[in-house]
């Protein structure tokens, strides 16, 4: 009886323990990337906005986080600018654009914490870069100088031997970031698909004679989607797709079956982790054999609609690692030439590689 207070000590003092050690927050796993606006004149506000919005997607589509540096005092060049910032900030990397003093052609700068400027040429002279084609180079170029400062400084040759570690350890960076793999860029989903068609009196069916639709309404159907796709640039992918629906005993080949194509506008996330909205817009063909009820107590048949379509929606999309995420699309639909109302609701589960 008398070792149960010990335990009981015991337990508290590991408990209080494990609460005092420190630990790794999120913000510290991703590092930090200021971009220095130069080159830029002031009124070209749009310009800017761009920009900002391309760095900061495609940053953090590569988990980087950005924070805008302004233009800095116009007495200091961006290389002091640069330093200043490293020096008062935790920041891993300061960015920026220049323009070539003997040609019309950009620059762009990266200075990683602990080593030099880094550059890369661009075709096209600061003020008429395209906002998508600045993001995706800034980020490669980041990508590449960070790895570099991994790598650990050389030593001097012929330096004593007392020397070397005091050498070694001035020389190593401040931030050391994992090396980075690239975006994975294409994705495959899969899951059910939920359908509400609008049946109505006058649609055609399957028949030959000519019979009326008894139970005019909305059908619900059930069925699966399957999607191919990849993204073509950091804010716009193309899919191409195939559903199939539930129906009850089609009467041709294919007819709960669609093939077709859409493009998804990502508006907001990022497509790596995290929450991201996009607008939904395509088209397919297959035509659409809703089943329904015949007046004057004929047999149950199918309602036509088709052979083309086109839908406009919104996917809402929740990545929990860059290669896997649950998506949910609503969508309102149309078919023709034979029209038909639809509703779509479509859960599915991706996979980027």
């Amino acid at each position: 009886m008398g070792c149960r207070p010990v335990r009981i000590g015991c337990f508290v003092l590991a408990v209080g323990l494990s609460l005092l050690a420190p630990r790794k927050s999120f913000a510290q796993a991703r590092p930090t990337v200021v971009w220095l606006d130069y080159g830029m004149p002031d009124h070209d506000t749009p310009v800017r906005e761009a920009r900002a919005r391309a760095l900061e997607l495609e940053l953090a589509a590569r988990e980087y986080v950005l924070l805008e540096g302004g233009a800095g005092d116009p007495r200091d060049s961006p290389e002091q600018a640069s330093l200043s910032l490293l020096a008062r900030t935790d920041a891993a990397a300061v960015m920026w654009l220049g323009a070539d003093p003997e040609r019309p052609v950009s620059w762009l700068y990266v200075r990683a914490r602990g080593r030099g400027v880094a550059k890369a040429p661009l075709t096209h002279p600061p003020d008429a870069i395209d906002p998508q084609l600045l993001a995706i180079a800034a980020a490669s170029l980041l990508d590449q100088t960070l790895r570099d400062a991994l790598e650990p400084a050389p030593t001097p040759v012929g330096a004593p031997a007392a020397v070397q570690p005091a050498f070694a350890k001035a020389a190593r960076p401040v931030y050391s970031p994992a090396p980075r793999a690239a975006p994975r860029l294409l994705f495959a989903q899969l899951g059910p698909l939920l359908t509400f068609a609008v049946v109505t009196g006058d649609m055609q069916t399957a028949r030959r004679e000519p019979v009326g639709i008894n139970n005019a309404g909305v059908a619900p159907l059930g069925g699966l989607r399957l999607a191919l796709g990849g993204w073509a640039l950091p804010y716009f992918a193309l899919v191409s797709y195939a559903t199939w629906h539930a129906s009850y005993a089609p009467q041709g080949i294919g007819g709960n079956l669609a093939f077709g194509i859409e493009s998804q506008w990502r508006v907001s996330g990022a497509r790596s982790r995290g929450l991201s909205h996009s607008a939904v817009v395509g088209t397919w063909v297959g035509r659409t054999e809703t089943p329904t009820e015949l007046t004057g107590g004929d047999p149950s048949d199918n309602a036509l609609a088709g052979p083309f379509g086109a839908r406009l929606g919104w996917a809402s999309r929740y990545g929990f690692s860059p290669g896997a995420a649950l998506v949910v699309t609503p969508s309102l639909a149309m078919r023709f030439p034979t029209t038909q109302l639809e509703v779509e609701l479509s859960f599915a589960v991706e996979h980027a590689f």
